[in-house]
């Protein structure tokens, strides 16, 4: 039991110096980052879809058993096209909602770097 606590010390620490370390960078880079996160998931749409319909047009489709695959990778193409156009809808009409909600997002990352006492009270219980 005393070698492995010397362990589950040293990664209660890291652990802790992890957690202040993600702090300070999403209060620093929290609307870079969720704004990226948008965009991502944005071009992973149209990429996704993209790749499907090169599959599809690229698939040897002279057997049988590959229409069916080939029925799926069209109807993951599509679907895919048709949510990321949902998506690009609800970016362009909810843009204000948005921008509110990264906002806040951006507020709550500066309130936890300024008051760091918050991360002290899980520790403490942790060790109690």
């Amino acid at each position: 039991m005393y070698l492995a606590s010397t362990s589950i010390y040293l990664s209660c620490f890291m652990a802790l110096v992890f957690c202040l370390v993600y702090i300070k960078v999403m209060s620093i880079f929290a609307e870079t980052i969720a704004w990226a996160i948008v965009i991502l998931v944005q071009i992973g749409f149209f990429v996704g879809s993209g790749a499907c319909f090169y599959g599809y047009f690229y698939m040897d489709l002279e057997s049988g058993d590959k229409t069916d695959l080939g029925t799926y990778v069209i109807g993951a193409a599509v679907t895919l096209l048709v949510m990321g156009l949902l998506f690009m809808l609800a970016i362009c009409c909810f843009r204000d909602s948005l921008s509110i909600a990264i906002d806040i997002i951006d507020a709550s990352a500066d309130f936890l770097d300024d008051t760091k006492k918050i991360i002290g009270v899980p520790v403490l219980f942790f060790f109690v």
